[in-house]
């Protein structure tokens, strides 16, 4: 059984329910503030997910028939939408499962294929399971050989968009996939409460079925009413026109970018891709060899393929999407990807010259040539270069005006202003910048624990970066409280304090929808939005004095 209670020495129990026949072996807590979720598993090899504060069962599978699960951990992960749980056997197989949506259970990593184990031991075998509570993209693993860290695709982001602000509207309008619904949500700040705290009012309305239930991106056009989904994966888009939601064009591509100022957009073309790649059957010689065999010619498709991508540019005209430019000569000897705004770009592996053509791969700084990968700048009018080529980032950043741009890595982030010519302003040490969006002269900048702001002076180019907002995990509320007479109230001490306390934060990664309203709109991985406002009288003051307005600071 499973009993809820509120922690203290008179505890009693709130609420009781059977949670799994033979005994609970695993229990977890997903915390938030708005769907905490529980997750068990039992000596029934059955697995459990758990509204938090009704203890009302959500879903319930059996993975395996024959073993029990050892450990269930909560897990959402934006490039996995249907999974909400991660689970380990004994036998060393961590996979991923669908409570919720009823999906079976996938293996994500066989450790026993991974790493050795003990020298005493014939296997590896897991003991416990957990997820960083703000990068579900890191996994501890607990085994006999050892604790096992694992990096599941960290560069994913939840699929969120915000649409261009209507005239005359209230409210903010963004759109979220959730499975193959693409839902528009309407978010902004409510009445303040009794604290002073303006709570976030959010409605939601389907309004369009996605093709696909796989993991997507979605990217709105800054000012026209489009909008792009993209499946990696599969290698698919669709263009949505978001004021009746029809389809405008769909293809294959592995990347899609959007002009700033224009409807039109950039796209790396590709056939589908192949099978998925072979697993190991088995553990003998026999096994090992056929799983050798099956992955050279998977090897051989993937090479098949990489040599048909090309970079193509459609724009629309009235309704229909048109091919601008089918085969865009890059420069490059073979491109991974593309990215929008008021310049779009090329990224993959650079040429080589003649020098290091001669010198050949038994150099180490061709060697690194080779593995670094290049990013080429073009203009959208005549498909020119602008400027040399640079280290490709992870993240393109424009703001609306297409004078500033962001390039975003995985340790830094560097500035440029494009007019009236290319050229770096600052680059700054930052570490995994998830996110990034231009207001005005300033860019935003969103990690795991903090929201930072980059100020770009416009008369001398200066660049002052500031930290806004500290975020730190959600945790429930604290017990309330008779204040003292006089007592200043809660709002009072934050207000007077030289800057905010944290910001809650929800579990999992954040996407950075926009700035308005004097807060940053951030969207978890559940599709709920979150509002950071920055009317402290502390950060007033320090963007005041980066405006370059001290007296007023």
């Amino acid at each position: 059984s499973m009993m809820l209670a509120r922690p203290g020495a008179d505890a009693q129990p709130k609420l009781v329910v059977p949670a799994h026949k033979d005994g609970v072996t695993s229990l977890e807590l997903y915390p938030g503030p708005i769907m905490p979720r529980v997750v068990t598993a039992g000596g029934d090899k059955t697995v459990a997910l758990w509204e938090g504060q009704t203890l009302r069962e959500l879903g319930r599978q059996q993975p395996n028939e024959k073993l029990a699960t050892l450990s269930a951990v909560p897990w959402f992960h934006p490039r996995f939408p249907r999974v909400d749980c991660l689970i380990a056997t004994r036998n060393a197989q961590v996979g991923v499962l669908g409570l919720t949506s009823k999906g079976p259970p996938s293996l994500l990593v066989d450790l026993d294929q991974v790493i050795k184990p003990p020298q005493d031991k014939p296997h590896v075998k897991v003991y416990s399971l957990a997820v960083h509570p703000l990068k579900p993209s890191l996994i501890a693993i607990g085994t006999n050989t050892g604790l096992v860290m694992l990096e599941v695709d960290p560069a994913w982001l939840p699929a969120a968009a915000v649409l261009p602000a209507a005239p005359g509207e209230a409210r903010h309008r963004a759109v979220f996939a959730r499975g193959r619904e693409l839902t528009q949500l309407s978010f902004g700040f409510g009445a303040p409460d009794c604290d002073g705290q303006q709570p976030v009012e959010q409605a939601e309305q389907r309004v369009a079925v996605l093709p696909s239930d796989g993991a997507c991106v979605l990217m709105a056009h800054p000012v026209d009413p489009l909008l792009g989904v993209l499946w990696p994966t599969t290698r698919r888009y669709q263009v949505y026109r978001t004021g009746d939601w029809r389809v405008l064009d769909e293809g294959s591509a592995t990347a899609i970018g959007w002009d700033t100022t224009h409807p039109r957009l950039v796209a790396l073309t590709a056939p589908p891709p192949p099978a998925a790649p072979p697993q190991m059957r088995g553990r003998g010689k026999k096994a090992r060899a056929e799983f050798e065999v099956a992955m050279k010619a998977f090897a051989a498709a993937q090479a098949a393929v990489s040599t048909s991508i090309g970079v193509i540019i459609k724009g629309l005209e009235g309704d229909e999407m048109i091919v601008y430019n089918e085969s865009l000569e890059h420069g490059l000897k073979e491109a991974s990807t593309v990215f929008g705004g008021g310049l779009f770009g090329v990224g993959g592996q650079p040429q080589l010259d003649k020098a290091e053509r001669a010198e050949g791969y038994h150099s180490d700084a061709v060697a690194r040539r080779v593995e670094r990968q290049a990013l080429q700048l073009f203009r959208w009018d005549a498909h020119t270069k602008i400027g040399p080529q640079m280290p490709m980032p992870l993240k393109v950043v424009w703001d609306v005006d297409c004078e500033y741009v962001a390039l975003i890595y995985m340790h830094s982030v560097s500035l440029f202003t494009a007019q009236p010519r290319f050229r770096l302003l600052a680059s700054v040490a930052l570490e995994g910048v998830s996110d990034a969006q231009w207001f005005r002269s300033q860019v935003f900048l969103v990690t795991p624990t903090s929201i930072e702001c980059a100020f770009v002076s416009s008369s001398s180019d200066a660049v002052e970066f500031l930290t806004l907002a500290t975020l730190a995990p959600w945790a429930p509320a604290s017990h309330s409280y008779q204040q003292a007479e006089g007592a200043p109230s809660p709002a009072e001490v934050a207000a007077a304090a030289r800057l905010p306390p944290p910001a809650r934060r929800p579990a999992g990664p954040l996407m950075l929808l926009t700035i308005r309203d004097g807060a940053v709109w951030l969207a978890d991985s559940i599709g709920v939005v979150h509002g950071v406002p920055l009317k402290h009288p502390g950060v007033l003051c320090r963007c005041l004095n980066a405006y370059g307005d001290p007296s007023a600071a």
